[in-house]
């Protein structure tokens, strides 16, 4: 999809918005551009995470995978279960 803003100016603008607590008028002006042409940027592209997030976000995937699998595989004692049971939500 071809825009007339740059990815750059896309990401900086959803950095700004999104992960500061500036308000929009400031990242206007920061980027130089109107609010009306800001609110568009924001909500109408999506920005594309950079490579390290993605990275990140796939590490925690597969940590959160394996600890899926390794609770799976653990088979609970008599007595851990038996405590399971009696400290359920339900009988509190």
């Amino acid at each position: 999809m071809k825009t007339k803003y740059s990815n750059s100016l896309i990401y900086k603008a959803h950095y700004l918005a999104f992960k500061t607590d500036m308000d929009n008028k400031a990242i206007a002006k920061k980027l130089k551009i109107t609010k009306g042409q800001l609110r568009y940027v924001l909500y109408q592209h999506k920005s594309k995470p950079i490579l390290d997030e993605m990275y990140i976000e796939r590490i925690k995937q597969d940590i959160e995978d394996s600890d899926k699998l390794l609770r799976k595989e653990k088979e609970l004692t008599i007595t851990e279960s038996f405590l399971d049971f009696f400290t359920l939500e339900k009988y509190k």
